[in-house]
C-alpha cells in the first residue's frame, strides 16, 4: 500500500471512531478523541502499522447502543465495552468483523436474543455476553469452532443447550449458569476434550447426568441448583483432573463417594 493510500486508510479509520465518538457523545473518557492526534494515541485505541486493531472500552461510562458501523473498523481483533450501561440489543453488524477474537460485552443492559452470526465468526476465541438481559434460546448452529471461553450466565437464556455445542473442540470454559435453560444435559459436551471448566448451575435442567464422558482436562463442574435425576454416573471418577463438584440441589440418588472415591477433590 502506498503511502498516500495508507494516509486515506488512516482517515477513513479516524472517521468511523468520531463517529463512535459521536453516538456515545456522553462519555468522558471519548473526550482525547480529536483531530490534534493520531488516532493510534487516542485512549482504548490500540493498533498495529496504524490499523486500528483493538478497542478496549471497558468500565468507560459509555450509554446508549452498540454502533452498526463498528466493524468498519476492518481489522479489529477486539472489542471490550465490559461494564458499561450499553443498551439495546446485540448488532447483526458484528458479524463483519472478520478477525475479531475477542468481544466481551458482558454487564451492560442488553436485551432480547442472541444473533446466531456470533456463531458463525469463525475467527472468535473469547466471546463473553454475561451480566445482560439476553433472552431467547441460544443459538442452535455453532460454527465459531475457535471458541476457548464462552460465558453466557445471568442472562434470561431458555430453551436447551444445543447439540451444535459439540462443535467447539477447543472449548476451555462453558458458563451457562444463571439463566432458564431446560431439558437435557446433552452428551456432546462431554466429548469435549479440552474442556475445562463446566458450569450449568441455577437453571431448569432436568434428566440424567451423562455418564459416557472424555473431558479428561476438566477442573471443576457446577451443575448445582437444578432439576437432574437419576444416579451420580461412575464416569465422575475416570476425571483425574477434576478438583471441584457441586452437584447440590437436584434430585440425584446413589453415594457420591463411590464415583470419586480415588480423586482428590473438593465436594461442595
Amino acid at each position: 500500500m502506498s503511502f498516500q493510500e495508507t494516509l486515506q486508510f488512516s482517515s477513513t479509520e479516524r472517521s468511523i471512531l468520531l463517529s463512535l465518538k459521536q453516538h456515545w457523545s456522553n462519555s468522558e473518557f471519548l473526550r482525547s478523541w480529536d483531530l490534534n492526534s493520531s488516532a493510534c494515541n487516542w485512549s482504548g485505541v490500540s493498533c498495529i502499522n496504524d490499523r486500528v486493531t483493538e478497542l478496549n472500552l471497558g468500565e468507560k461510562n459509555i450509554t446508549g447502543t452498540i454502533p452498526s458501523r463498528i466493524c468498519q473498523l476492518k481489522n479489529l481483533t477486539l472489542i471490550d465495552l465490559f461494564n458499561n450501561n450499553i443498551s439495546g440489543t446485540i448488532p447483526v453488524s458484528l458479524k463483519d468483523c472478520l478477525k475479531l477474537q475477542h468481544l466481551d460485552l458482558s454487564h451492560n443492559s442488553l436485551r432480547d436474543r442472541i444473533p446466531d452470526e456470533l456463531f458463525g465468526m469463525k475467527q472468535l476465541l473469547n466471546l463473553y455476553l454475561n451480566g445482560n438481559m439476553l433472552s431467547g434460546e441460544m443459538p442452535k448452529q455453532i460454527q465459531a469452532y475457535q471458541l476457548q471461553n464462552l460465558n453466557l450466565s445471568e442472562n434470561y437464556l431458555n430453551g436447551s443447550i444445543p447439540e451444535d455445542i459439540r462443535n467447539l473442540k477447543n472449548l476451555e470454559k462453558l458458563d451457562l449458569s444463571h439463566n432458564s435453560l431446560s431439558g437435557s444435559i446433552t452428551s456432546k459436551l462431554f466429548q469435549l476434550h479440552q474442556l475445562r471448566h463446566l458450569l450449568l448451575s441455577y437453571n431448569y435442567l432436568s434428566g440424567v447426568i451423562p455418564n459416557a464422558m472424555d473431558v479428561f482436562s476438566l477442573y471443576d463442574m457446577d451443575l448445582s441448583h437444578n432439576q437432574l435425576t437419576g444416579s451420580i454416573p461412575k464416569g465422575l471418577g475416570d476425571l483425574p483432573g477434576l478438583d471441584a463438584l457441586d452437584l447440590s440441589y437436584n434430585q440425584l440418588s446413589g453415594d457420591i463417594s463411590e464415583s470419586t472415591e480415588h480423586l482428590g477433590l473438593e465436594l461442595l
